[in-house]
């Protein structure tokens, strides 16, 4: 059986609100009920976040904001699963919108806008867990793995207009190691969302 060493837990939302911010608010704060049914209210470690008034350019409109938080929940996580059996985890209370998207204008940048181009409202949030053997209790078949977690949250907008490029997002990954010699194979996890 693995033992946990590192849980985190991510949610990620495009909220909006016609005439305040008030969608927006505690956009940090989650409820989760675990396996054992535990009930907890969680504050994100971090938020990372894109704002926007009205319809980008701050016309009215209403509040937009596209976001991610994360929260360390290896405690969490080691103190409330169930051993030997699946699991279920509820989260709620995200700060998302439902329904219809009722923007039709965007503007990122000069020959960057557009009319009738409506984002879509989307809400949900992942949960990544890395375990590893006891020092004793390695199965035969296991491999020796380097396991690295980079995060963090970025908006790519490709706009459906003539002459324009979608700009592009650098995300720096460190913390590898890799063999000195013989092959390497490798896999890379991308927790990524689009309307």
């Amino acid at each position: 059986m693995g033992r946990v060493i590192l849980a985190r837990a991510y949610c990620r939302e495009n909220a909006n609100d016609y005439t305040s911010d008030t969608k927006i608010q505690n956009r940090n704060k989650v409820e989760v009920i675990w396996p054992n049914h535990i009930a907890s209210s969680l504050t994100a470690d971090e938020v990372w976040y894109h704002d926007f008034w009205g319809d980008w350019t701050g016309n009215s409109g209403g509040y937009r904001s596209f976001y991610q938080g994360h929260k360390d929940v290896t405690a969490l996580v080691k103190s409330n699963f169930i051993t030997g059996t699946s699991q279920t985890i509820t989260v709620g209370n995200i700060k998302a919108n439902s329904g219809e998207d009722w923007f039709s204008y965007s503007y990122l940048g000069p020959g960057a806008e557009a009319s009738g181009l409506k984002v879509g409202f989307w809400g949900n949030w992942s949960l990544i867990v890395i375990y590893n053997y006891p020092t004793n209790n390695i199965p035969s078949s296991a491999k020796l793995k380097n396991v690295q977690v980079n995060h963090g949250f970025d908006l790519m907008m490709p706009l459906p207009i003539n002459g324009y490029t979608t700009f592009n997002v650098t995300v720096p990954l460190s913390g590898f190691l890799t063999p000195k010699s013989g092959t390497v194979n490798s896999q890379m996890l991308f927790l990524c969302f689009w309307w």
